[in-house]
């Protein structure tokens, strides 16, 4: 299959993420049941403004309930289907003409990413894939940048023996990679750990190394997202708030990094997002770096990822 690009602007991306929030409804039905039909994500929809010709008093025909039904479910096949084009191997899921059978990837990531994405926003479930995402996006990165490449999760809250201030994990990074230097830009500030500051947007580090110990390394700074309200954070990590603490973060300049568990689509809307917040990694590209180096993913995440899958699909059902 080849990736058929579109022209849908940024400022009308609501017509995509429509169809992708009823795609990830159809993929979630068909993890839980083994397959699905494509309809069975838009079944809000229908029930909520096109299924009218069963209703007492509609002068809905069938034919124009077929007309709605297929209105509605072309735009979640399109979806559905360029998913699978640009996922590859790492889409878990096999389409036909009008459904989808799941078959489980080989790392999980897809399936967590998309759970973490339906999870309610609110449970104890949803605060442990959040940081467990920081985590697998901060190893996803390492790979993309390849040999020699190092990555440290820095967001919040600490976990495991990660260093609970924001003074204290910048020292962690700063001992590995010599770069990221403490130094305070107003007096105050350098007193103790500044109280206010978790982690300014910064969840992860990403950097390749050169074999010399010198500095000046590419490093890539990453920004999660796993919330509803992940485009209100677009601005959160940024040079100039870091500045007021380390200066400078890296002697050639970082390249900034967005990480989100659903799936951003659109060709142009990518590209978009791009500008704002450098390298988007989303569902399909996260799943796809994993995917390629299944077995150093597994031997770091499985365990967790079955049982933190297992209990989100059974919140979901």
């Amino acid at each position: 299959m080849i990736y058929n690009t579109d022209n849908v602007a940024w400022d009308r991306r609501g017509v995509l993420f429509s169809a992708a929030s009823n795609a990830d409804q159809t993929e979630l039905n068909a993890i839980i049941n083994g397959a699905s039909p494509v309809d069975a994500g838009v079944q809000d929809d229908i029930m909520a403004d096109e299924h009218h010709a069963d209703l007492p008093g509609h002068d809905y025909t069938w034919v124009a309930e077929e007309e709605a039904l297929d209105f509605v479910v072309g735009p979640v096949l399109e979806e559905i289907s360029r998913r699978s084009t640009i996922s590859g191997r790492s889409y878990p899921f096999s389409v036909d003409l009008s459904s989808i059978r799941y078959r489980k990837s080989s790392t999980l990531v897809y399936e967590f990413c998309l759970l973490t994405t339906l999870i309610n926003k609110s449970s104890a479930i949803f605060d442990e894939a959040a940081v467990l995402f920081e985590y697998i996006s901060a190893e996803a990165t390492r790979l993309y940048l390849g040999g020699h490449a190092k990555s440290v999760r820095c967001g919040w809250p600490r976990r495991h023996n990660e260093p609970a201030s924001f003074k204290g994990m910048i020292a962690q990074i700063n001992a590995m990679c010599g770069e990221f230097i403490w130094a305070p830009r107003f007096a105050y500030a350098d007193v103790k750990d500044p109280v206010n500051v978790k982690d300014y947007g910064l969840d992860f580090v990403a950097w390749k190394c050169f074999q010399d110990q010198r500095l000046g390394q590419l490093m890539i700074l990453g920004q999660c997202a796993c919330g509803e309200n992940w485009q209100d954070k677009l601005g959160d990590l940024s040079a100039k708030k870091l500045n007021e603490y380390i200066q400078p973060v890296s002697f050639v300049e970082f390249t900034p990094a967005f990480a989100v568990p659903r799936h951003i689509p659109g060709h142009l809307v990518i590209a978009k997002l791009s500008t704002e917040v450098g390298i988007v990694l989303d569902r399909a590209r996260l799943s796809l770096l994993c995917e390629r180096n299944s077995n150093h993913i597994n031997s770091m995440f499985r365990s967790q990822l079955l049982d933190i899958n297992a209990q989100m699909v059974k919140a979901l059902k």
